[in-house]
């Protein structure tokens, strides 16, 4: 993400794995649905780093594409006094907001977002200030390396204090990724042994105890923010861990299921999470959402792993039974300009609307992410936006207000859709059209109502072959929204 270190070499590492070819989906008979499923969005470059103006810009653009929540992540280094200074500032009472000189970015965004009608889930997260390190070496180096557990948690208390509005909270960033938090194993013998969970595991108890003493203790606070892949090969410093083997470590269970009570985890006190937040990318944003996932990688196609690994927490007494789970940050990225990652922007729009109606099949996903507005502007970051570096439009912008995908069911074809921009708490009347290869224009063949709550709808048909799109009118604006056009051959 952009100014904050970012995994992007892990995602080149996983560039040249084949993905499994797979055609027109099959949606899966009793599928749960959940009509509530809220629609996030982030890019912090444009909302935090860019000026007012690209800020006020992008606020407007996200209310327009009818997006509910902004994640912001708080950069702790970018917020306290002193951070390449390996000496903590002399006098600093670090509980005290008013200490702190970088509130004001996130004081103005906070202010603008709530006026445009978008909730703000704020993610306090690491590079940590050199200071707060608890280790040796360079001061870039300890920004991310073993922070202090107990400043985290004056930081944290000094963060609820000021935001007295904000009640959901996400704790730290992509914790498994070595260029977030270090390190994420350590040299035992001749066995590399998970450091990174424990760490995490302090971080976010000290966290819970802060936003408590500081007023925010009924508030929603998610656990993770993990990142869906790993590997510990190559250098210690640099490896990365799995998403399920991180998540096995933070709640104290080994690969067979079963409680881990000696160690760090002899004492171990239940996590007061509210919810678990996860970043499902396929390879960094560059496979269809159906590829399938490696060995303990946890992508939006292999959920399920992340659902068991969480009701096992829950029974052991680790977390909360029944976690729900949150898409918190999610994208495809595009070539161009990403001549490495990139699918083609026609792709990013289809794989956008695939994988909302994937979401849409797990209740337990409580929402969907889509991470970047704008591209970054180097090919070494994010390519992911709904509009190229120069502002112009991709295809996905539009797919992503009026969203459509069409798979085959057993008795026909299943049509689910999502109006974004309609009012919230009204159901939105929208046009299933149809235009057969051997026609020459589209005919509305069904009208669906969605629902109240997110826009969404699914509607069965039958079998036909040729080219479907949605057609909406927004009742406010008088504009016309016509979707992405979806195809589909007839099953024999």
């Amino acid at each position: 993400m952009t100014g904050t270190p970012i995994s992007r070499f892990a995602l080149r590492a996983g560039a040249s794995c084949l993905a499994i070819a797979a055609g027109l989906a099959i949606w899966p008979v009793g599928a749960q649905a959940s009509a509530t499923q809220e629609s996030i969005v982030q890019d912090d470059k444009q909302l935090l780093y860019s000026g007012p103006a690209a800020r006020e810009e992008a606020l407007d653009d996200f209310a327009a594409l009818g997006a509910d929540t902004i994640r912001v992540l708080m950069v702790w280094n970018r917020v306290a006094p002193s951070p390449s200074s390996i000496t903590r500032p002399v006098g600093f009472n670090a509980t005290d907001p008013a200490q702190y000189p970088g509130w004001a970015p996130y004081d103005e965004l906070i202010a603008s977002a709530q006026s445009h009608g978008l909730e703000v889930i704020l993610n306090p997260t690491g590079p940590g200030p050199a200071w707060a390190s608890e280790c040796s070496g360079s001061a870039q180096s300890r920004m991310t390396c073993n922070p202090s557990p107990a400043e985290f948690r004056s930081f944290i208390k000094a963060a609820g204090t000021r935001y007295g509005s904000i009640h959901r909270w996400s704790i730290y960033n992509e914790p498994n990724v070595s260029s977030w938090l270090s390190p994420q194993y350590v040299r035992r013998g001749d066995v590399n042994v998970a450091s990174s969970p424990t760490r995490y595991r302090l971080l976010f108890e000290a966290a819970t105890t802060a936003l408590a003493a500081s007023g925010h203790g009924s508030d929603q606070i998610l656990i993770g923010e993990t990142a869906p892949f790993g590997s510990a090969t190559g250098r210690l410093s640099d490896a990365t861990m799995s998403t399920a083997g991180f998540i096995r470590n933070l709640l104290c269970v080994d690969a067979k299921g079963r409680a881990i009570t000696t160690g760090d985890c002899r004492s171990y006190r239940r996590l007061r999470a509210t919810g678990y937040a996860h970043h499902p990318y396929i390879r960094g944003g560059s496979r269809p959402p159906t590829t399938a996932a490696r060995l303990d990688e946890i992508t939006i196609s292999s959920s399920s792993q992340l659902f068991n690994l969480l009701d096992l927490g829950g029974l052991l007494g680790r977390i909360n039974k029944g976690l729900p789970v949150y898409y918190t940050e999610y994208g495809f990225q595009t070539n161009p300009p990403d001549h490495l990652l990139g699918v083609s922007p026609t792709k990013q729009a289809e794989y956008i609307n695939e994988s909302d109606a994937i979401a849409y099949r797990q209740s337990r996903v409580r929402s969907v992410a889509q991470y970047l507005l704008r591209d970054e502007p180097l090919t070494g970051g994010f390519q992911s936006g709904l509009r190229f570096f120069d502002g112009s439009f991709k295809p996905a912008y539009a797919a992503y207000r009026l969203a459509i995908w069409v798979a085959n069911a057993r008795d026909g074809v299943t049509v689910y859709g999502q109006t974004r921009p309609a009012q919230k708490g009204v159901a939105a009347t929208v046009e299933i059209q149809f235009h057969g290869f051997d026609s020459t224009a589209f005919k509305t063949i069904a009208t669906v109502s969605t629902s109240t709550g997110n826009h969404s709808f699914t509607k069965s048909l039958a079998k036909r072959s040729g080219l479907w799109r949605l057609r909406w009118t927004h009742p406010s604006t008088g504009e016309v929204l016509l979707s992405r056009t979806a195809t589909t051959t007839a099953l024999r």
